[in-house]
């Protein structure tokens, strides 16, 4: 299945793991990862976020003046599982690197 993974690019490692904690005080997902090679101008670490997430995450860049090269999606083959609600509405479980530690923990 293929979905788009969304990733924010940086000049450097310290202005990632500034914006991952400021992200995490907002309680916004982010995880950190190494830079895909499709997106690889960058110092090789990046955040992937979650496309619903975005604007949430741009403000944050622009109130804490958190310095980026960008946001950058890409498309990507994953095994995730589809689940359907009570209503019977698809949605897809992501794989383990994009759920929360609390979702790793119940999903077993």
């Amino acid at each position: 299945m293929m979905v788009s993974q969304h990733y924010v690019l940086f000049p450097n490692h310290d202005n990632a793991m500034r914006l991952y904690r400021e992200l995490r005080k907002l309680g916004v997902r982010a995880v950190i990862a190494p830079t895909p090679r499709a997106l690889s101008k960058c110092c090789g670490v990046s955040l992937m976020v979650q496309e619903e997430d975005l604007e949430t995450i741009k403000e944050c860049i622009k109130t804490k003046e958190v310095d980026i090269w960008g946001i950058e999606a890409i498309e990507k083959d994953v095994n995730g599982e589809i689940i359907y609600d009570a209503n019977g509405v698809p949605t897809l479980k992501y794989p383990y690197s994009l759920m929360s530690e609390q979702e790793r923990l119940t999903s077993n």
